[in-house]
């Protein structure tokens, strides 16, 4: 089912009377799902493509070292590269905690075999760019980032912790529930 764009999110502070609710509607949340739906996107098709060779010839950007040291031929290689593809899609899709790591790791393993093959460092710096985006991070950080930027700051006050109450909040599906705590930035 299709999920909107806005979400409301319910923000419990100090005091139980000072309920507040904040739309993600920032740019920090919209870049999120972006991301969200690019990492999902792009390895699904280029895992279909592995089968067809119609974006490109994949077999091409094998190191030559790894396909000697390959038991079988570089396109039927490519063919399992292709389903792991899909198979890291839907992972994204599901679980976008476990997912971020497991793209972050094929990612590094894209750069390693890039790197053996010359020619193609700029495909590979940019692969370095996304492992860095899907890479390791606390979960939540878009969330934080979103209610940061909605937040009002009101007399030196800042948003100083964002802690979840749910762990699995980091990205879609449910609603997120988290507490805030404030303090004076000096």
């Amino acid at each position: 089912m299709a999920q909107p764009l806005r979400r409301d999110i319910g923000v419990g502070v100090a005091a139980p009377s000072a309920r507040i609710a904040v739309r993600t509607r920032g740019s920090a949340y919209h870049a999120y799902l972006l991301l969200y739906a690019a990492f999902i996107v792009a390895p699904l098709i280029a895992g279909i493509d592995k089968f067809f060779d119609v974006l490109s010839p994949w077999h091409n950007y094998l190191a030559p070292s790894i396909a000697q040291m390959l038991p079988m031929a570089p396109h039927t290689f490519m063919m399992v590269v292709g389903m792991v593809e899909m198979v890291a899609a839907l992972v994204v899709a599901a679980r976008p905690s476990i997912g971020g790591y497991l793209v972050a790791v094929w990612l590094w393993g894209i750069i390693v075999n890039l790197l053996l093959t010359r020619g193609y460092y700029d495909i590979a710096l940019r692969d370095l760019g996304l492992a860095r985006r899907v890479g390791p991070r606390q979960p939540g950080d878009a969330v934080r980032t979103a209610l940061r930027s909605t937040l009002p700051s009101t007399g030196g006050e800042g948003l100083s912790e964002v802690r979840f109450r749910d762990p699995r909040a980091c990205g879609p599906p449910g609603p997120w529930s988290v507490q805030l705590s404030r303090t004076r930035v000096r």
